[in-house]
């Protein structure tokens, strides 16, 4: 069987960047043997040709082992909850008395430990998540 080369003015298989579908088009420009731009015979656009590839196989296995990597400020909230005494941690209130140092049991981002304090009201938490900033009432 002889494979007929496509010419200008044939019809091909192309994915319509206009309509987002695989339709029928009209060839409109030729480089060489590759079919360069082309007619949408749905909506009449004209665009590059895009070809009709298969869609890539998904690998069989899924990936279960690779552990998601822990980020430096989990790795350092590891260590710190490891050497802390929880039964010391301070139920976080804007309103509580805190000094650098101090464990503090947040409602939704859980235990964590204050790196810093900016005065008047700003203190630097570390927890699972990461680092995050909250209101307190900064102790002298």
């Amino acid at each position: 069987m002889i494979k007929k080369v496509p010419t200008a003015g044939d019809h091909t298989l192309s994915r319509c960047s206009k309509c987002k579908e695989t339709s029928n088009h009209t060839i409109v420009a030729m480089v060489g043997d590759r079919v360069a731009r082309v007619e949408c015979n749905v909506c009449g656009s004209v665009h590059n040709h895009r070809g009709t590839a298969a869609p890539k196989p998904r690998s069989a296995s899924p990936r279960t082992s690779a552990q998601p990597r822990k980020t430096r400020a989990q790795a350092q909230w590891a260590d710190m909850i490891a050497a802390a005494d929880q039964t010391k941690a301070i139920p976080y209130n804007i309103k509580t008395r805190v000094r650098t140092g101090d464990l503090i049991n947040h409602p939704s981002f859980g235990m964590g430990q204050i790196l810093s304090t900016t005065r008047p009201n700003k203190m630097e938490i570390i927890f699972e998540q990461g680092v995050k900033l909250l209101l307190c009432n900064v102790a002298d």
